[in-house]
């Protein structure tokens, strides 16, 4: 699926990695037509990787899925939130088909619902995958903290961990939400007026692209990113204090038996 502009608007972009676009535009009436530029090994090539992809993602994802749900002492907080990221990898293998079907055909042909969905998944991917390792991240934080202290978790329950991911969830279909009601099908204007799945921006389409490109960055690298180097970054530090203080008591015990 392109990220493009609709020809009204004064830029485009197109950074699909299925679809290759050069736009050339004349300085008079500023009018923009897109070429497509195929390689035959590239065009063979793309398909059998992401069909590879696909089939072992789809297995393997599956597999866990599987096991998690069925094996009754799989079921941990650390292996619910695994399963959520086997879930979002899921739903990424399962559209990869569809990829695979635009790239052949060099056009959309599934209509607008099913671009918007699609498009829709691959950001539930990228997000949702990002936000589970962080809340895995900030799970074993709580854990080392309250081993170091010598507390217990009562609340840190298989239960609570499904509230958890379904919260994680309900923030990543909010945070996705922009890029579904921005996706639409697009007829490019070239000679076959093609029909493209892409992120079609209101004026101005620049400054929308630019904030969609911040919006991602921050919400999706920078606050998610940032959080597990801080919380991994403090578990070392507590860790090493514990192996630390464990030395100490143990020169003093020493101590103490040498002298009595």
């Amino acid at each position: 699926m392109e990220n493009i502009s609709s020809p009204d608007y004064s830029n485009k972009s197109c950074d699909h990695p299925m679809n290759y676009c050069e736009n050339n535009r004349t300085d008079a009436n500023e009018t923009v037509t897109t070429e497509q530029y195929f390689h035959p090994d590239f065009y063979v090539l793309l398909p059998v990787i992401y069909s590879v992809i696909c089939a072992v993602g789809l297995t393997g994802n599956t597999a866990v899925i599987y096991v998690i749900l069925k094996a009754p002492k799989m079921k941990t907080v650390t292996n619910m939130f695994i399963l959520n990221l086997a879930i979002a990898d899921d739903l990424f293998t399962l559209v990869l088909p569809i990829n695979i079907a635009e790239h052949l055909l060099h056009y959309w042909p599934f209509g607008e619902v099913l671009c918007k969905v699609i498009l829709s998944i691959d950001h539930y991917n990228i997000f949702s995958s990002i936000y589970f390792l962080t809340v895995m991240s900030i799970d074993r934080y709580l854990v080392v903290l309250a081993t170091v202290q010598s507390k217990t978790m009562p609340h840190r329950t298989y239960r609570a961990a499904k509230i958890v991911s379904l919260c994680v969830w309900i923030l990543v279909i909010l945070i996705v939400l922009p890029f579904t009601v921005f996706a639409r099908v697009f007829t490019i204007t070239d000679d076959l007026d093609r029909k493209s799945c892409v992120l079609s921006f209101p004026s101005s389409e620049s400054f929308w692209f630019k904030a969609s490109r911040i919006y991602t960055l921050i919400l999706g690298f920078v606050i998610p990113v940032s959080t597990i180097c801080i919380l991994y970054t403090m578990m070392l530090y507590k860790l090493r204090n514990m192996r630390l203080n464990s030395n100490a008591k143990a020169l003093d015990k020493a101590n103490l038996e040498i002298c009595a």
